[in-house]
C-alpha cells in the first residue's frame, strides 16, 4: 500500500502522494481548482489573473515541488474563499488572498 501524508495547513483529503497533491484521490492543480469553483468567463478570468499576479509575488518563498504545489492550493483556495460571483478587482483579490494567506 503506498504511503501517503497530510499536508501541514490544508484539509485532511489533501494528500502528497509521490510526489504529487490529490484530492479526494484525484490529481489536482490550483488553475483546475479555481476553474472548478462555479465562476463565469468573466469573473474567472479576473480570479485566474489575481492568482497569477499574486503567485509571482510569492513564489521565490517555495523551492522544493511539494511546496510548491502545496503553496499554489493554498492560494488558489485562499483566492477562491475572497471571490465573489461579480468579483472584478484582481487587485483586491490578490491583497485579500495574500492577507488570509498571512503574506505580503
Amino acid at each position: 500500500m503506498p504511503q501517503t501524508e497530510a499536508l501541514p495547513g490544508t484539509h485532511s483529503i489533501c494528500f502528497a502522494h509521490r510526489g504529487s497533491l490529490r484530492w479526494g484521490g484525484k490529481p489536482m492543480n490550483a488553475h483546475n481548482l479555481i476553474r472548478n469553483a462555479g465562476y463565469g468567463p468573466d469573473t474567472l478570468k479576473v480570479v485566474v489573473q489575481a492568482f497569477d499576479e499574486a503567485w509571482s509575488l510569492i513564489s521565490a518563498q517555495y523551492a522544493a515541488p511539494l511546496a510548491v504545489e502545496a503553496a499554489r492550493i493554498k492560494l488558489a483556495k485562499a483566492i477562491i474563499a475572497v471571490s465573489r460571483q461579480d468579483s472584478r478587482n484582481p487587485d483586491m483579490l490578490k491583497r485579500l488572498a495574500l492577507q488570509m494567506m498571512k503574506l505580503p
